[in-house]
């Protein structure tokens, strides 16, 4: 068996040292890719849209806070559904789910059902008695 010692051993080849050769200037940034517009999805943007009224169905309902549960966007075969929780200031809590219109949640869907939605809240408010209720909002468009 061979014994290897430090005189057979692979030399590691030396580091280069600063030439005169060598490019010294900084190296060039790129610019990052230009991100591509997004077609946001349109029931997404219906969510986002009746999530973010929270703090005004709190205020026309009398609230201290109002939480959206849920949301589910409207599409051809289902209708729009929403879940809000209002906390009243002397603690007592209601819970109260709208039904919507069937349809596209595209264009003005979102803020007409939030604007429902308001409007039944400023109404009624934030009663023990609308608790566990479900309303249907007049979905805006003729019967038929």
């Amino acid at each position: 068996m061979e014994t290897i010692t430090a005189a057979r051993r692979d030399a590691v080849p030396p580091v280069p040292g600063p030439t005169a050769d060598r490019d010294t200037r900084p190296p060039v940034l790129r610019r990052p890719p230009v991100p591509r517009p997004t077609r946001d999805d349109p029931g997404q943007l219906f969510v986002a849209a009746v999530r973010s009224a929270a703090s005004r169905f709190a205020g026309t309902a009398g609230a201290a806070t109002a939480l959206v549960a849920e949301v589910v966007p409207p599409a051809r075969h289902r209708r729009a559904r929403c879940r809000v929780v209002l906390l009243a200031v002397d603690g007592t809590q209601s819970d109260v789910t709208f039904l919507g219109a069937a349809g596209s949640p595209a264009g003005a869907a979102p803020a007409a059902f939030a604007d429902g939605i308001a409007g039944w809240l400023a109404d009624r408010g934030a009663s023990s008695e609308s608790a566990g209720a479900v309303v249907e909002l007049p979905s805006g468009r003729p019967e038929r």
